[in-house]
């Protein structure tokens, strides 16, 4: 039997991320509390934790057990929180970083993950530069009760666009697309 199958609590799970991986407390966070609400991890966490070396039979079994991915849902509150945040399309995967709504404090217009391209891009171990792949990002406009989906025109698609409404669980009546030249990459 691995250790880690003695894992059974979002706090059991966050203590070996940090403690034993070496995950950043923000970061370890942000991945256990997607985990729950989307009962799975994105594949830029994925990669992230395998860049911590941790073997790919625990991340296996962190998305299986049933007890890990439990939503504890008080009443009145949302099943799947929604996020916001950068992702990049890079070799026909999408890679997210994904800040619940949960952590931004109601007072605000826009709601935006303060993270750069750059700055998320460099986790992702990805040779190359940022620039050179297609990326976008999600934010909410909290005075028109919108997610805004900005990204390159080259994976304007809808089959990307349902997977980012997946991945940063939107509601399809609340999302707009657009187009940005600033998410524009060189093609290289």
């Amino acid at each position: 039997m691995a250790f880690f199958e003695e894992i059974n609590t979002k706090e059991e799970l966050y203590d070996v991320l940090t403690s034993i991986y070496d995950v950043e407390e923000k970061t370890a966070l942000i991945i256990v509390e997607n985990l729950g609400s989307r009962h799975r991890l994105s594949e830029s966490e994925e990669i992230l934790l395998l860049s911590h070396e941790i073997p790919q039979e625990f991340l296996d079994y962190i998305q299986n057990n049933k007890n890990l991915n439990q939503i504890h849902i008080e009443e009145g509150e949302e099943k799947n929180i929604s996020s916001v945040g950068p992702f990049f399309y890079i070799n026909k995967k999408l890679y997210t970083h994904c800040v619940p709504m949960s952590e931004f404090k109601r007072n605000e217009r826009f709601y935006n993950d303060p993270i750069s391209h750059l700055d998320f891009f460099d986790t992702l171990n990805i040779d190359g530069d940022y620039g050179n792949y297609p990326r976008g990002r999600v934010i909410y406009d909290s005075l028109k009760d919108k997610y805004i989906v900005y990204m390159d025109k080259s994976i304007m698609t809808e089959d990307i666009k349902q997977s980012v409404m997946f991945a940063y669980c939107l509601d399809e009546s609340k999302t707009v697309f657009r187009r940005d030249a600033h998410y524009t990459h060189n093609y290289l």
